[in-house]
């Protein structure tokens, strides 16, 4: 989609706040070990925790963490934040951009532009500096500002701390996880792949 289509996307239907996923929206993260040790670190962590956890692997821990989350509140979640964080600084080794979508966010100044993901702020903020789109972000839900993560709507409270009215938002997102995400706080959704 082109900047001027997507401008008018949101004109027709008076959105002015588009919520952005990361990972794999707006850029991919490329990781050397493709997220391998990730899951192998997350699954031991929440193995201390809940044993039937020791052979979960990738989305099916992510679907298990915020029920860990509620039984076990920040004290699970700084440890995660620790981990996540340590992750994303040793097994990075760069980006695939959204080319379409990076220049949707940079022509596009009609709405206000947010991310909510479930990576580090740290990572986050690296990423849309290098991207020259650092400017254009005003709030930012990562997985440091919350205690749980997608699908719970605890990211979208935090970026509509202003309690502005639901159809004036719109989730652009890859997942399941996005799409549940943007349902639960009773928004739009649109998958990457229409931009």
């Amino acid at each position: 989609m082109e900047p001027q289509k997507f401008k008018q996307f949101l004109s027709d239907r008076h959105i002015t706040q588009v919520i952005l996923d990361f990972d794999q929206t707006v850029a991919t993260l490329v990781m050397s070990d493709n997220w391998t040790i990730w899951s192998e670190r997350i699954a031991k962590l929440f193995s201390t925790y809940d044993s039937s956890c020791a052979d979960l692997r990738g989305r099916q821990l992510l679907r298990k963490a915020n029920e860990l989350m509620e039984k076990h509140g920040m004290e699970l979640a700084h440890k995660m934040h620790r981990i996540i964080e340590e992750y994303e600084q040793e097994y990075f080794t760069g980006y695939e951009k959204n080319e379409n979508l990076l220049e949707i966010i940079r022509s596009v100044n009609s709405c206000a532009w947010h991310i909510w993901s479930s990576n580090t702020l740290k990572t986050l903020k690296k990423a849309l500096a290098e991207f020259g789109i650092e400017n254009n972000i005003q709030k930012i839900a990562s997985l440091d500002s919350v205690l749980k993560i997608k699908p719970d709507p605890e990211g979208f409270r935090f970026i509509n701390s202003e309690n502005l009215p639901l159809s004036s938002f719109l989730m652009i997102g890859d997942s399941e996880f996005d799409e549940l995400a943007a349902k639960n706080s009773g928004i739009i959704f649109l998958h990457v792949s229409k931009i």
